[in-house]
């Protein structure tokens, strides 16, 4: 099955060819049909409708923003979307005052990962955030594993 990724990438702070190198990684374990796109202003646009007065970007309201886009969910549902962004991310909503990344998923679809690049450290720690966000997509980690723990999604404990 060829899974199909669409990027929106809105970072200034890393070249898309970060986010290309790791589903490049992948790529070597599934087949993955790649689309970038990379309009910066298109994800500020999102972002701003999705700021709060802090200044951070509320993450499940950009997803709400971005599903609402009838090219993005309508008519490409199952295209799991990442979406970078070079703004600090919270989820007021889940008790996260601040994030690295996000993972929403739907039925039938890979969803959206949404990738901040704000507190990242170096270009590793910005291709560890989107490897790990990007797994969760591909439903990393199994629900069967042991030494995993409920903290906004599975995640393991080791």
């Amino acid at each position: 099955m060829l899974d199909k990724i669409y990027v929106l990438d809105g970072s200034e702070k890393y070249p898309v060819k970060h986010a290309l190198s790791v589903l490049g990684e992948i790529q070597e374990l599934r087949p993955l049909d790649v689309t970038v796109s990379c309009d910066a202003d298109f994800v500020k646009e999102y972002a701003n409708k999705s700021r709060l007065e802090n200044g951070q970007v509320d993450v499940r309201a950009l997803v709400g923003n971005l599903i609402r886009n009838q090219y993005l969910h309508g008519q490409n549902y199952q295209v799991g979307k990442v979406v970078i962004l070079d703004d600090d991310i919270c989820s007021p909503s889940e008790n996260a005052p601040w994030g690295f990344g996000a993972r929403y998923g739907f039925d039938g679809s890979l969803g959206y990962a949404v990738i901040s690049s704000h507190r990242a450290v170096d270009t590793a720690h910005f291709r560890d955030i989107m490897r790990h966000e990007i797994g969760h997509m591909f439903g990393a980690p199994n629900k069967n594993r042991p030494n995993l723990e409920e903290n906004l999604g599975l995640h393991c404990t080791n």
